[in-house]
């Protein structure tokens, strides 16, 4: 766990934050499990996301931006706004945790 009170630090035990390959994997699974239509949502990339630390989470937020926010959706936090989740609760909570902390981190 990060043990830094101001949420700075990195998560999986790193104290320097995850790596950039690992921040851009992220931001690319996340995209994977947003782009078209899935009938098998994949919870993972949401799970690893919301794990991060504040600075990590950041991070992800604008890598995902960087690559894909022209491709019609906007911003990472549009995407995950547009996303369904018809009879799917654990989604459900999972995108109201996260649109909390994009709210603590301003991210728009």
């Amino acid at each position: 766990p990060n043990d830094n009170p101001d949420n700075t630090g990195g998560g999986s035990n790193n104290p320097y934050g995850v790596s950039e390959s690992q921040i851009n994997k992220i931001a690319e699974d996340l995209y994977n499990e947003m782009n078209g239509f899935n009938v098998n949502r994949d919870y993972a990339p949401y799970d690893e996301f919301l794990l991060l630390s504040d600075t990590d989470f950041t991070k992800v937020y604008n890598a995902f931006n960087k690559e894909h926010q022209d491709e019609g959706e906007g911003t990472l936090k549009e995407w995950i706004d547009n996303e369904k989740y018809l009879w799917d609760n654990r989604f459900a909570t999972i995108k109201k945790n996260i649109a909390a902390k994009m709210a603590r981190l301003n991210l728009k």
